[in-house]
């Protein structure tokens, strides 16, 4: 029994250690990837939070805000076009021009924010005016919107862990 145990149980029991460090290896160095992984990820959300003007710690409850800010927004975008009513006539010019059409359809919609400014799309449609607009209401659940915390345990641990290889 002890010949049998030095020829085949501890090359075996060799051959099983050097397959579980060479696993050991390869999970500590799929967790610094994940690691690494993890921060460009937190990266590419605090980018993300930044274009929308947000914070990103209650992200539900700041995009109802932004909801609440886009007929402010709408208003801006009218007036502004307004002050390229001068610019389109021109660019529907040339292109009656160079490409002799009629009409240019390029700048339809512009033109329309140019005279009617914003309208519904009822009114765009149909060129008349609605007897009541019904706005929507937003129903959205605001209780149940978690804190998104930077500082984290997981978050922590995927920037701080250091793996230990042996």
């Amino acid at each position: 029994m002890l010949v049998r145990n030095i020829k085949y149980e501890i090359p075996s029991l060799k051959q099983q250690i050097r397959k579980c460090q060479q696993t050991q290896t390869e999970c500590a160095r799929k967790e610094v990837e994940y690691g690494k992984t993890a921060v460009e990820i937190k990266e590419q959300f605090n980018v993300s939070c930044k274009q929308l003007g947000i914070k990103g710690e209650k992200i539900k409850r700041e995009l109802v805000t932004l909801i609440d800010e886009l007929p402010l927004h709408y208003k801006q975008v009218t007036c502004n076009a307004r002050n390229l009513d001068e610019l389109q006539h021109l660019y529907r010019e040339f292109s009656k021009y160079t490409r002799s059409e009629k009409e240019c359809v390029a700048t339809a919609m512009l033109q329309y924010l140019c005279e009617h400014g914003n309208t519904t799309t009822y009114e765009w449609r149909t060129g008349k005016k609605p007897t009541s607009i019904d706005e929507p209401k937003l129903n959205v659940e605001l209780e149940d919107d978690e804190v998104m915390q930077p500082s984290s345990e997981v978050f922590h641990k995927a920037l701080c862990y250091t793996p230990v290889i042996s």
